[in-house]
């Protein structure tokens, strides 16, 4: 999985409505493969980061199948993350510029995040 910036969203737009096995989709959007270090595939050069996965269950979701995976390899550049206050690694959100696809052809940034005051933690120190 490629995480892209807000920079690529015509890009990414594009990338999910055109098959690749009718279009060379790197060269079509001039993208920039690179090797991956565990799966097949290749990741895409211009996002912000990457995540090594396999597939562990599909699921029938509707007209679509949802793909469920565990994650391998991760590759970010640890300037774009920071660590909170009970050691949670996380984006930083003030450097990674994160395109989130919100539905259809709207997409959003974190740019404005918001804190809950309900402390937790899924990972114990």
């Amino acid at each position: 999985m490629n995480v892209p910036p807000s920079s690529l969203l015509d890009k990414v737009a594009l990338c999910g409505s055109i098959s690749g096995r009718d279009l060379d989709k790197f060269r079509f959007l001039g993208l920039t493969p690179i090797k991956a270090k565990v799966v097949g595939v290749p990741l895409v050069e211009e996002c912000i980061a990457h995540l090594e996965c396999k597939v562990v269950k599909e699921v029938e979701a509707g007209d679509h199948v949802l793909f469920v995976g565990e994650v391998l390899v991760a590759h970010v550049d640890g300037d774009l993350l920071m660590t909170d206050e009970d050691g949670v690694i996380m984006w930083d959100l003030d450097k990674a510029d994160v395109l989130l696809h919100v539905g259809g052809n709207i997409y959003t940034t974190a740019a404005k995040p918001l804190k809950s005051s309900v402390k937790y933690s899924f990972f114990k120190k």
